[in-house]
Formats: C-alpha cells, sequence, structure tokens
C-alpha cells in the first residue's frame, strides 16, 4: 500500500482497499484552482492507512479484485 491510484473516472485513491474516493475530475471540471486540488491530495494522503492490511481490515471492501482494478 506504497501508491496512490487515479481510477479512469477520476477518483483519488491512497490505497486500494480504501473506501475513501477523493473526486479529481469533477474538481478540474468546476474551476477548482490548483492550490485547491493540491489540498484535497494532501487531504487524501494524511488518511493514508500504514499498510493495506489495515486498510483492508477497516470494513467491507466493494471493490473489484486487484487484478482487475490494476494492482
Amino acid at each position: 500500500c506504497n501508491r496512490i491510484r487515479i481510477t479512469a473516472d477520476g477518483k483519488l485513491l491512497n490505497c486500494l482497499y480504501s473506501q475513501d474516493e477523493t473526486n479529481l475530475r469533477d474538481a478540474m471540471r468546476t474551476g477548482k484552482t490548483d492550490m485547491m486540488i493540491k489540498e484535497m491530495i494532501y487531504g487524501t494522503m494524511k488518511k493514508k492507512f500504514k499498510d493495506g492490511w489495515e486498510a483492508q481490515n477497516q470494513g467491507n471492501d466493494n471493490r473489484e479484485s486487484m487484478t482487475q482494478i490494476g494492482g
């Protein structure tokens, strides 16, 4: 869990197991400044778990398997 991901539809994930998504696409489309988007990314990173094991155990996993989402 040492990478962040951006999905094809513009959502930032701080871990493949994360249930928390940050919608960067909509932020860009609605005219958010670079600084605002940077703060959104930093905010997401601050919530990052220390490892994938911790993230995986935080709740129900509604995502596809790692092989299906490119992990």
